[in-house]
């Protein structure tokens, strides 16, 4: 650890060289500081990342566990990154100008996405999403987001996380969910897919099933499982179940 110790600076401009890479936008670290949480680490504080007036993230603490192949060849591909109480923000779209109106735009392929190789924890973090419909602006809230990204074998991807949704009604919403990702080296649109998903105690507002033809009245808990690839399609099953005995279904 004398190495770390004496080469703090450029192993952090190394870090943030790479998390620019990943994430497309640039991270700037200060100086690193030795801890143990519980195996020693890298420890950077108050990071700030935003990309395109879009995006948002404030990051109190992050930890990184370098391995020392990762060091000598300035990859992060076998160290373990942990996000601490991050606060993201998805913002809304500006208005866009009359010159930027007449510019041609080029579809994005979210597809080719290339996931990064890299073991990620997120520990008590929030999500903030804001848009604006019909000159209203609407705000979504995650809280006590726990998630964890790790590689697997077959050139794939291993992600679990839970959170509590915060409804307009004022009642909490768990979700969790667990994603297998296998064969992502050509980009996203080529990985196989396994997912499954369960979201509890939702309660749809009468406003809102105006088109139905039936009603929905109650709390219930909805169930998914989502297989295949975004190229050939996806397979998806869903269950809904009630979480009381209060859940009905009217005819209108």
């Amino acid at each position: 650890w004398g190495y770390i110790i004496t080469h703090q600076e450029q192993i952090g401009a190394m870090i943030s060289s790479r998390l620019s890479d990943n994430l497309n936008t640039p991270v700037t670290l200060k100086k690193a500081r030795l801890g143990f949480h519980p195996r020693p680490t890298l420890d950077f504080t108050e990071i700030t990342v935003e990309a395109n007036h879009r995006f948002k993230a404030t990051i109190p603490q992050l930890h990184v566990r370098v391995s020392w192949r990762d060091l000598f060849q300035g990859q992060l591909n076998h160290s373990h990154i942990t996000i601490v109480e991050p606060k993201i923000y998805q913002l809304p779209a500006k208005a866009q100008t009359a010159d930027e109106t007449q510019k041609p735009k080029t579809a994005y392929d979210w597809r080719q996405i290339h996931l990064p190789q890299m073991h990620i924890t997120i520990k008590q973090g929030e999500v903030h999403l804001i848009a604006v419909h019909d000159d209203t602006q609407k705000s979504w809230q995650l809280s006590d987001l726990t998630a964890e990204l790790a590689p697997t074998r077959n050139q794939g991807l291993s992600f679990h996380g839970s959170a509590d949704i915060h409804l307009p009604d004022g009642s909490i919403a768990p979700i969790s969910s667990r994603i297998e990702l296998s064969d992502i080296t050509a980009g996203l649109g080529d990985a196989t897919i396994q997912a499954q998903g369960t979201l509890s105690n939702l309660q749809i507002p009468v406003s809102q099933q105006k088109s139905w033809p039936v009603q929905l009245d109650g709390r219930f808990s909805i169930q998914s499982d989502l297989r295949g690839n975004l190229k050939e399609g996806l397979r998806i099953h869903a269950s809904l179940s009630p979480a009381s005995a209060a859940l009905q279904l009217r005819r209108r």
